[in-house]
């Protein structure tokens, strides 16, 4: 393998890079970037929780739905039965009448 000579100019431009980057072991920095993180993980948190609530309230109103859209059948044949009853009641009043 051969071994390639490293570029004093290209050495240079790196060492430039890197010290034109911020400092940020100071401590305002780090308390900066610190609030800002927990900001930003409390706003993550709350837009959860507030998505779960709603998911939740969904939920239940869709349980609360499906129950009364069983009960209406039940009131229904409850209804035509009771109509039936009343019926039958009024053919035996009228063939008791006709007995009579």
């Amino acid at each position: 393998m051969k071994r390639v000579n490293p570029n004093p100019l290209i050495i240079n431009n790196i060492q430039e890079i890197f010290n034109y980057l911020p400092n940020f072991e100071t401590e305002d920095i780090i308390k900066s970037l610190s609030i800002q993180t927990n900001n930003d993980y409390l706003l993550l948190y709350l837009s959860w929780m507030i998505r779960s609530i709603i998911s939740l309230h969904k939920l239940l109103n869709n349980k609360i739905m499906i129950k009364e859209e069983e009960k209406r059948p039940l009131e229904k044949s409850n209804e035509k039965k009771k109509e039936e009853n009343k019926e039958e009641s009024e053919k035996e009043k009228v063939d008791a009448t006709k007995k009579n």
